[in-house]
């Protein structure tokens, strides 16, 4: 039990035969205080890795610890070896345990906001201790890029600094189950770290004869029994989107693209105040890519702002921003409309991807999802090869083309560039008057004139493509089901959606590719923006 002076101790483990023995050593000293463990796959699942903690708890009679269940996938979703020849089936030596503690035990809270709640608690008093794969701290950094410098130490055992491996040629088991997350943390974590490798462990390795010596550490106490980034595009597509009178908008999460995450709120609450709906939760989510890598902006399209730039003296206050994160929002509202919620995507998609790894659920309780973003002939818009959303963040781009398990329809950068509008119809569209007129065409100035300095003919705005295929399915002319997925080392590809034409390999359909819009429904559409100005009010 906790008394005065004792030092905070968090430790994150995947509960093999070597966690249990670290753990009790932790519990036995009487200057820590273990507030609370948490568990992520490795060795074996996350929840098989929770009741091996509570196995090991109930040994010492400290049931009374809280026990959080993390991430079971690794950042991106990949599936490794596991270690059961070692470790066992079950994690601890599939020794059979007919009075283990009942799961019931485990706290209902995601050991991901378990971490960062308990590092706001215990700010510059809290050591973490990682025994396991690090996808629950990489997780914690992007969901609150706070979290590192709130901790007095992180202590992890893991790579290596010889390059020998022992899952790999070169590779040190928690590292390699999660390379991603382990890059993260190092490059990203900005907290005093302290590394034990596997090449330290080898050589500081018991000798077999002092083994039942060291058994003996805990005779005392054993009792053996065993998702917008809010730019000028985004803005017209919301706005379309709370036009439709058969369509109910209960929420809008925000996440960084062309902006950062809290300018992107801000930008969601003007447009939501054109229109008076600021009803309508706002919810900011993932400031960073999944793996932290900044990308270059498009503000030379956008503004700096994201909204071209426009002064509101009159905007509303960030105060009407929701306090809850927008990942667990997405992931709460998923499971209260179960199969009705659609999900519609204007941005990079980390958000998805780290709701897919803190519930692995998510997709599947989703009615549908459609997403902007990625490019079908390998046409990019921010590099050679890569379109913006999916080039910004590549890696959540490819978990949620392949893992998400929900029907997927993408509108690509070149459908939207091929029915891209003539300038003639979008001055047209603006001269329509009426608030929303006005406010789309003061924030569009900067884009029109990037693009008519750079001499295009026509005027792309590529979010309202995929928001017109959602609310009219018949918009869509002609698609293709395919296998899709996201380029991640190509040194001119890095982003850019890769579509299985000929089948090569042989995977089943992921996605709806949607390649002709029908482009007369498409403009009145456009035109239906502007007409019966009051209809975007909530009735």
């Amino acid at each position: 039990m906790a008394t005065s002076g004792q030092r905070k101790l968090l430790i994150d483990t995947d509960a093999g035969v070597d966690d249990a023995q670290a753990i009790l050593m932790a519990l036995k000293s009487p200057d820590v205080d273990v507030i609370g463990i948490t568990c992520v796959a490795g060795n074996v699942d996350a929840m098989q890795v929770g009741k091996n903690v509570l196995r090991v708890l109930q040994v010492v009679n400290r049931l009374d610890i809280p026990v959080y269940i993390g991430c079971n996938e690794a950042l991106l979703g990949d599936e490794k070896e596991s270690s059961d020849y070692y470790h066992g089936s079950d994690g601890l030596g599939d020794v059979p345990d007919p009075e283990a503690p009942d799961k019931s035990l485990i706290q209902s809270e995601h050991a991901v906001n378990a971490l960062i709640r308990l590092s706001k608690k215990y700010k510059g008093e809290l050591s973490l201790v990682c025994l396991a794969p690090l996808t629950n701290i990489a997780m914690g950094l992007r969901l609150d890029p706070g979290l590192g410098p709130r901790l007095k130490h992180c202590y992890i055992m893991g790579g290596n600094h010889h390059g020998k491996g022992n899952i790999t040629v070169a590779a040190e088991f928690n590292f390699y189950f999660d390379p991603e997350a382990a890059y993260v943390v190092l490059n990203q974590l900005k907290a005093p770290i302290t590394i034990v490798t596997w090449e330290t462990c080898m050589e500081h390795s018991i000798p077999w004869v002092n083994i039942l010596r060291y058994n003996n550490l805990f005779s005392d106490e054993l009792n053996v029994r065993n998702v917008f980034d809010a730019g000028v595009d985004d803005a017209q597509a919301i706005l379309m989107a709370l036009k439709s009178p058969d369509v109910d908008v209960i929420g809008i999460t925000c996440v960084a693209g062309n902006v950062d995450a809290m300018q992107v709120g801000k930008n969601v609450l003007r447009v939501l105040q054109v229109v008076n709906r600021l009803d309508i939760p706002v919810y900011i989510g993932c400031n960073e890519a999944l793996l932290g890598d900044e990308k270059e902006s498009s503000d030379y399209y956008h503004g700096s702002d994201g909204l071209g730039d426009v002064p509101d003296p009159e905007a509303p206050d960030k105060s009407l921003i929701q306090s809850e994160h927008a990942v667990n929002a997405l992931i709460r509202l998923s499971k209260k409309y179960k199969g009705e919620l659609s999900l519609v995507c204007l941005a990079p998609l980390t958000n998805i991807a780290m709701g897919l790894r803190l519930d692995p659920g998510l997709g599947p309780r989703l009615k549908h999802c459609y997403i902007m973003g990625g490019n079908h002939h390998g046409k990019g818009n921010i590099t050679v090869a890569a379109e913006f959303n999916f080039y910004f963040d590549p890696e959540a781009a490819y978990v949620v083309l392949n893992q998400l398990k929900a029907p997927i329809t993408i509108v690509t950068w070149e459908t939207c560039m091929e029915h891209s509008i003539p300038w003639e119809c979008y001055f047209n569209l603006r001269d329509k008057g009426g608030d929303v007129c006005k406010f789309l065409s003061s924030i569009e100035k900067k884009s029109c004139e990037y693009a008519q300095k750079q001499k295009w003919t026509t005027f792309i705005s590529a979010d309202v493509f995929i928001i017109s295929c959602f609310l009219r399915p018949d918009v869509i002319k002609t698609c293709c089901d395919v296998y899709a997925t996201v380029e991640l080392k190509g040194q001119y590809t890095t982003g850019q959606m890769v579509v299985d034409w000929q089948k090569a390999l042989k995977r089943p359909s992921n996605v709806r590719v949607v390649t002709k819009i029908n482009q007369d429904l498409f403009e009145g559409m456009l035109e239906d923006l502007f007409k019966d100005k009051n209809t975007h009010q909530k009735t």
